[in-house]
């Protein structure tokens, strides 16, 4: 079975308005096992569409990460818990002022 269209929807989901690199960084987390399981589900855009297909020929932007979290989520107790003092490996800027921080 072909996972693209299931990845694309996914990406677009998790991703959908932080960018080409996001999506990238969430293809790499989801597909190696890495992080997840992720429940967003949209659909996808041509840019979603093109990272599901091509993202392994990109550099992963954030290969230590296991968890991806919205600046909102970073200030619950039960986030806090899971990254402490950590910094975020990157964070991705969205639309509508929202980031997506990658731990």
């Amino acid at each position: 079975m072909n996972e693209t269209p299931i990845l694309s929807w996914t990406l677009q989901g998790e991703a959908g308005t932080c960018g080409f690199y996001a999506m990238v960084a969430i293809a790499y987390a989801l597909t190696s096992g890495r992080a997840g399981p992720f429940y967003g589900h949209q659909a996808p855009d041509d840019m979603a569409v093109f990272v599901a297909n091509w993202w392994f020929f990109f550099a992963d932007p954030t290969p230590t990460a296991r968890y991806f979290f919205s600046r909102e989520d970073t200030h619950k107790p039960a986030v806090q818990r899971i990254v402490g003092h950590d910094p975020p490996v990157a964070v991705f800027e969205c639309a509508g002022n929202l980031r997506l921080y990658a731990y």
